[in-house]
């Protein structure tokens, strides 16, 4: 008895790295400008929720205005 194998070796898949964009790095703080982000995976923009890093609150519209000056961070979560 015989029989044939075929099967074909694939490359690793490349590990995929979210990367978080904003159009913005300063706004005014009048609650009127607004900064915008963006999410991409190795390149390709997705759909993804932008967080607030200080309370952990989603981002309506993915976009980010204030009335109170300060520093603030951001992140996003992609699949979750």
């Amino acid at each position: 008895m015989s029989f044939i194998l075929n099967f074909r070796v694939e490359p690793e898949p490349e590990p995929e790295t979210l990367q978080l964009s904003v159009d913005k790095q300063t706004i005014n703080a009048d609650g009127v400008q607004k900064a915008t982000f963006t999410a991409a995976v190795n390149g390709d923009v997705v759909a993804a929720t932008i967080y607030n890093a200080a309370n952990d609150t989603a981002l309506a519209g993915n976009t980010f205005s204030t009335t109170e000056a300060g520093d603030y961070r951001f992140y996003a979560k992609y699949n979750d």
